[in-house]
């Protein structure tokens, strides 16, 4: 998908015949982490925007989401 390190180096390998430049970025999987006592309802709705921001696109995009197991359910609802 894109953002890992097998499309960096497919994108790479498809320049390097031409001598394209290319600018990669291919940023880390930021998670989310939501607290037990967090307003679940706040903690996801917000983490769901931010994700969502720039298309997901952005390098630092919270893209994963841990939350107290108890509360999964819950958080998957909201989302």
């Amino acid at each position: 998908f894109t953002g890992s390190t097998r499309a960096g180096i497919l994108v790479a390998q498809a320049a390097a015949p031409t001598v394209k430049r290319v600018a990669q970025e291919l940023g880390g999987k930021s998670p989310n982490i939501v607290l037990p006592d967090a307003d679940l309802q706040k903690a996801v709705g917000g983490g769901v925007m931010q994700m969502m921001t720039n298309s997901g696109q952005s390098c630092n995009a919270p893209s994963r989401m841990f939350v107290p197991k108890d509360k999964n359910d819950e958080a998957m609802a909201i989302a």
